[in-house]
């Protein structure tokens, strides 16, 4: 994970909330023929739902612009997707970690040593740590969230001798909490402290959710208070309901190309600024910038609206989760976070049985990790 040290820069235009406006039209090409959402509804006839036939509609255009659409298999089965989510993620947290803030763009294929952080091949970082935090705490309480047993966690990591990385944000957070703050009140609330590492605290009871949207459904409430015990600003939280948002989705069966098309279809998740953003996006994979530009146009530092869109870019860009986990890690940055966003992404739409094996295998607990996965599917009803 980042070391959250290098988020200046980004300015208070990040904690602005554009009004929304009523209509959005999909930005047309004048290659292609318009999708726009008025003339969809004249046209539509197959009974379906309209935003599925929409979705149906807009990946064949897509697909027609970029040959390079992912056409991998896709999982539908809930024990594999869970799998695949926190194996992806641990994989890319692995691949990513010895390029992290370098400033030349890598040419890694496979797992490396990180000599910087003292990890030898396979072995993940701190984001990771914090990702096996939530999941052990959720297992622990089977099934329910329990935020004083995070905070409790989050000490004893600090204080284990076994941190992989402490950034200052969840440092000062986790000091709060050691002073005697309760977690409501630990957070550091501030536009230069807007990292990621919450947000894999976060993923365990957004997969739980998403398995069980009856009896767990997950609040914009519920993920800030996730988020805050250390990162308070709403741009995290934001970024959270995002991500949630898309493991929601993925879980059900839709592609990342199908829900980042349609939260700009709907037209109402957060605000305007970040769907524009995830326009933008969109707009970067079908261009023929090369990743390391789309990237940095993108942003590549350790803030967390920079990881969350350059790891979607990485999930969309990537032909299979190979070369999405390598986009990912070889472009400068937040590496090791971006690409383990992109390896969760990726690996909940495909599944752990659809992961390369020469990355499972070589991966640090494995097993320990799997097995966590299923103990999380348990809890499904």
């Amino acid at each position: 994970m980042g070391t959250e040290k290098d988020i200046l820069g980004k300015g208070l235009t990040y904690d602005m909330e554009d009004g929304d406006e009523s209509k959005y039209d999909l930005p047309k090409r004048e290659d292609a023929s318009s999708l726009e959402y008025r003339d969809f509804l004249k046209i539509i006839k197959t009974g379906k739902p309209y935003f599925d036939t929409y979705v149906e509609s807009l990946s064949q255009e897509m697909q027609s612009l970029n040959p390079l659409r992912r056409k991998q298999t896709k999982s539908f089965n809930y024990k594999d997707k869970l799998a695949g989510c926190i194996l992806g993620f641990a994989i890319g947290d692995s691949m990513g970690a010895p390029l992290e803030f370098s400033k030349n763009p890598g040419k890694i294929i496979d797992y490396l040593p990180s000599p910087r952080k003292g990890l030898k091949q396979g072995q993940f970082t701190d984001d990771t740590q914090h990702l096996i935090l939530g999941l052990e705490s959720l297992i622990e309480f089977n099934g329910d969230l329990n935020l004083q047993d995070q905070a409790d966690r989050l000490i004893q990591w600090y204080t284990s001798g076994n941190a992989r990385s402490i950034g200052r944000t969840t440092r000062k957070a986790i000091e709060n909490l050691l002073s005697g703050i309760d977690y409501h009140h630990s957070g550091v609330d501030s536009i230069n402290n807007c990292g990621s590492l919450a947000i894999p605290r976060l993923i365990p009871i957004s997969l739980m959710s998403s398995m069980n949207r009856k009896d767990h459904k997950i609040q914009r409430a519920d993920i800030r208070s996730i988020l805050s015990i250390t990162h308070a600003h709403r741009n995290v939280t934001n970024m959270g309901e995002l991500f949630n948002y898309f493991i929601q989705e993925i879980m059900q069966g839709k592609s990342t190309e199908e829900t980042l098309d349609m939260i700009l279809f709907e037209n109402q998740l957060l605000n305007k600024r970040i769907r524009n953003k995830l326009s933008k996006v969109r707009d970067l994979v079908e261009s023929d910038k090369t990743p390391i530009i789309a990237i940095e146009e993108i942003g590549n530092s350790g803030f967390v609206e920079d990881v969350v869109f350059s790891s979607i870019y990485g999930v969309l860009k990537g032909d299979d989760f190979r070369e999405a986990i390598l986009i990912s890690a070889n472009n400068c940055g937040d590496t090791d976070s971006r690409a383990a966003f992109s390896g969760a992404l990726f690996g909940l739409d495909i599944g752990e049985s659809n992961i390369p094996s020469d990355l499972k295998d070589r991966l640090e607990k494995r097993e320990e990790l799997e097995k966590m996965a299923k103990q999380l599917f348990y809890f499904k009803k």
